[in-house]
């Protein structure tokens, strides 16, 4: 099997009058028959290949809200010395991103050694909330992730050929006691990965604080203005009882809390079995006398461990992964007995009421709110509330003719083999015939899904009311305790 060999080193000092993780060196070996050699030139007159690079990383993502972190002394050598290279932008492997490609101007010998150094990201003037993938300092370590930390071996998406990799840290620069922590684990890590594997990891290093129970890990390195050990201990019972639900019960989880120089703050991005959460250092102790909202977040990213679509074309599966993730991450606890039919109301009312059906953007199909969700955030709410009311309508649709639950779908999936958009087409003509898949070719094109009775149980009526969008009164949705 293919050999890739990664080992990261953390510096210390001052970035921005903080004494933190100041630099990262990542060094990777590969086996040769790693490396694409389909880009190099074989002579001066022949045309040089730009579809396939031997690496790649994303250079800017989400709307220009992630870049790739500063670099330098990017270096590739291989048994014969220094290997020369060039980059170049290549099609990209992911809508919300372009990619940059690493091409060698002469064919590599044996394996191959790239070293390079990456620095925390220097926010711009007035920054504000955004995706949680950039490679970020704080006072006293830093998060990151492996898409915008690690220069990996080129693979199209569909290629799923894995690596054996060897992933450790190096951590004698920094001060006793530090730690580095990955979604994949901690200590020196013997997994096989394929590029993707390795770029949805992520991680903290440095001198940190953590709680950790039964494989369920939390890690900050400032005193959040929330009480931590108090929402652990709500998300904790809610975590193990969700693993058992979704029969998935060794699964391990790791939450980064961030600490935002900005306001406001209050984002969360999921990994596989991971998810980075941020709070702003501006923020203060009475914000969160309520934390309803903070445990759904935490609960809304540990939850997309489980109901997963294919969204390489962002919005063909958006819907399903942020409809379903907080269709369950509302639910399980009202079924499980952790939360109240009064704060579950308040959460979908808060969920569908006022993020979608009071949304300028209610109607515009899947696809036009990928277009222009990073440049109106308003339209980013919308895939959330439209995939939680169409789930759940479904799921009452299916309950109401004795079909199949929509929870045995999600049981053969998850966030690291999610469902396709035809799997889920085929389930809905399996169970709801060709009425249902109307259903839900209406959905994504922008209709409202109507509501059936009892649609989130007994005790939670729905209420149809109406709101005022744009000056125009228009008909919405409450629901309330029956």
């Amino acid at each position: 099997m293919k050999q890739l060999t990664i080992r990261l080193t953390p510096g210390w000092g001052f970035f921005q009058l903080m004494e933190t993780v100041n630099s990262l060196d990542v060094d990777e070996w590969f086996s040769g028959e790693l490396i694409n050699m389909s880009g190099i030139k074989q002579d001066k007159e022949q045309e040089r290949e730009q579809d396939a690079p031997a690496f790649c990383f994303p250079d800017l993502a989400f709307g220009g809200r992630c870049p790739f972190p500063e670099w330098d002394y990017l270096k590739l050598e291989d048994e014969q010395g220094q290997v020369p290279f060039h980059l170049a932008p290549i099609p990209t492997l992911d809508d919300n991103m372009t990619f940059q490609g690493v091409f060698l101007d002469r064919p590599a010998h044996g394996a191959v050694h790239l070293s390079y150094r990456i620095f925390p990201r220097v926010l711009p003037e007035n920054y504000r909330r955004s995706p949680c993938f950039d490679f970020r300092a704080e006072p006293l370590g830093l998060t990151g992730t492996g898409l915008f930390s690690l220069i990996l071996p080129f693979q199209k998406p569909e290629d799923e050929t894995r690596f054996q990799t060897s992933l450790s840290w190096n951590l004698s620069a920094l001060p006793e006691g530090s730690r580095a922590i990955l979604s994949l684990g901690e200590g020196e890590i013997h997994q096989q990965f394929t590029r993707k594997d390795l770029a949805d990891t992520m991680f903290a290093v440095g001198k940190m604080q953590a709680i950790e129970e039964k494989n369920v890990g939390f890690y900050y390195f400032s005193d959040p203005p929330f009480d931590i050990k108090q929402l652990a201990a709500k998300v904790l019972p809610i975590y193990e009882y969700e693993k058992e639900y979704f029969r998935d019960p060794s699964a391990g989880f790791r939450v980064f809390i961030r600490r935002d120089p900005f306001t406001p703050s209050g984002a969360g991005s999921a990994c596989p079995y991971g998810f980075i959460t941020t709070y702003s250092c501006f923020d203060q102790p009475e914000q969160f006398a309520n934390t309803e909202e903070l445990l759904d977040l935490f609960l809304h990213e540990m939850t997309h461990t489980w109901p997963a679509m294919e969204d390489e074309a962002t919005g063909e599966g958006t819907w399903f992964c942020e409809g379903a993730t907080e269709y369950y991450c509302t639910m399980l606890p009202y079924w499980g007995g952790f939360a109240s039919a009064e704060e579950t109301c308040r959460k979908i009312n808060r969920k569908i009421s006022e993020s979608y059906l009071e949304n300028p953007y209610r109607e515009m199909p899947a696809g036009e709110i990928a277009k222009i969700q990073w440049q109106d955030l308003r339209a980013q709410h919308v895939p959330y509330g439209r995939g939680m009311l169409y789930i759940a309508c479904t799921e009452a649709k299916l309950r109401a003719q004795n079909k199949r639950s929509i929870l045995e779908l999600v049981r053969q999936h998850n966030i690291k083999n999610p469902m396709t958009r035809q799997e889920w087409i085929a389930f809905i003509a399996d169970e709801l015939g060709e009425e249902g898949v109307r259903d839900f070719y209406a959905m994504e094109a922008g209709k409202i899904p109507k509501p059936e009775p009892a649609l989130f149980g007994p005790e939670i009526q729905t209420v149809p009311t109406t709101c005022v969008i744009e000056e125009k009164e228009v008909p919405s949705l409450r629901w309330g305790r029956f």
